[in-house]
């Protein structure tokens, strides 16, 4: 272990020493479940347009992703000799990989630095680091110069899109949440739609592969622009003793709250928090909006490693299984893979939508949680009917 982790555990108990819980302070892992809707009455409140501004900004850092993923298809189309030569299909492998390749490093970047410093600072980088490699992109003259700009973009499409979805669902009301989250994925292939409508759009105008690389930069300079209008995630907050600036947040996000509202609301994210300093618990199960507080941003980090380290393996050597095993082999493998993957969702992967997410460790506690996941659905749909009737 190390000496800074030995002093946050340090400072971390000192916090705990002075804690002392009133009546409504409890622990979310000890709570009964009726406690915890008891507690968390804010969440049938009014949330109003704010929230939904807040989900939309942050989703653009999504598109940045569906962007470059999907204009790197057209540029290797019609880039032909303008950086020194016709490309080989190794070089072709090689710009697209690349961006594969910063985007891993980018998300290990992310995942170390979220968790300590909050989520809109990596976001803020990710729409630097972007900016700059579309820009050394479309000034390209030569094959380093072009790989050097996708290796900065995959730094700066992971960095920002990384920490959208845990910053999503920090923010997020629990009857919202799951509608949030889908904004970063409808962004991600809204990106790529407005990426395929650009390849076409200069598909005929000379070295109009330039504006396609080039006009990447608008989505990030524009969420770079909007980002002051999102406030820190009041669960980050409160896990920096910042309890002022998130029952300002939360006021914001539930304009109908009452003050009471507001500070339960507050007691439960604590407790929470103070449960889950204790370890990193099931994280290699755990999704964006499952895992424990404090390594919110590290586990995504893990699931998004996986992602781009496999989107690596597959621009790196799809032209070659193309060649070697025919296109019909490389894409029945891939759908092999798919199917694979298919099972294990129905199998291992619980369904989380209505419950908070002080409440979704709870899952864990019983292996992976489908059918325990299920039945604390319906009893949350039951108790919310409940108090409405």
């Amino acid at each position: 272990m190390s000496s800074s982790s030995l002093k946050d555990g340090q400072k971390s108990l000192e916090r705990d020493k002075d804690f002392v819980p009133n009546s409504s302070q409890i622990e979310v892992g000890k709570a009964s479940f009726h406690d915890s809707i008891e507690l968390d009455a804010i969440e049938h409140t009014d949330t109003g347009w704010y929230i939904w501004l807040i989900a939309l900004t942050a989703s653009i850092g999504g598109m940045l992703f569906g962007y470059d993923t999907g204009i790197i298809s057209a540029v290797l189309v019609y880039i032909e000799d303008s950086l020194g030569h016709l490309l080989s299909a190794s070089e072709k492998e090689l710009i697209t990989s690349l961006c594969s390749a910063g985007a891993f490093v980018g998300s290990i970047i992310a995942g170390l630095t979220a968790d300590r410093y909050g989520r809109k600072g990596p976001m803020y980088l990710g729409c630097a680091l972007f900016t700059v490699g579309a820009v050394l992109q479309a000034s390209a003259y030569s094959v380093p110069q072009m790989a050097v700009g996708r290796l900065i973009v995959g730094f700066g499409v992971e960095s920002a899109a990384m920490i959208v979805p845990a910053y999503i669902a920090e923010i997020a009301p629990t009857k919202h949440r799951g509608r949030m989250i889908g904004l970063n994925n409808v962004s991600i292939t809204g990106g790529q739609v407005i990426s395929y409508t650009l390849g076409a759009a200069f598909a005929s105008v000379p070295n109009g592969w330039r504006y396609m690389v080039g006009l990447g930069g608008i989505p990030s300079i524009l969420l770079a622009i909007l980002l002051p209008l999102c406030p820190e995630s009041p669960r980050q907050l409160i896990y920096h003793d910042k309890r002022e600036e998130a029952r300002t947040v939360l006021h914001r996000i539930f304009r109908s709250a009452t003050l009471e509202q507001v500070q339960d609301k507050i007691n439960l994210i604590e407790a929470g928090v103070r449960e889950s300093q204790a370890s990193i618990g099931n994280t290699a199960w755990m999704s964006a909006d499952f895992f424990p507080m404090e390594v919110r941003a590290v586990g995504t980090m893990y699931m998004t490693c996986c992602c781009w380290g496999s989107n690596l393996i597959v621009s790196s050597t799809f032209l070659s299984m193309m060649k070697g095993i025919t296109p019909s082999g490389a894409f029945g493998f891939y759908a092999c893979l798919t199917f694979i993957g298919w099972v294990m969702i129905i199998f291992f992967y619980p369904e989380m939508s209505g419950l908070q997410l002080e409440e979704i460790r709870e899952v864990f506690k019983h292996g992976f949680g489908v059918r325990y996941a299920s039945r604390l659905r319906k009893q949350r749909a039951e108790d919310s009917r409940a108090r409405l009737s």
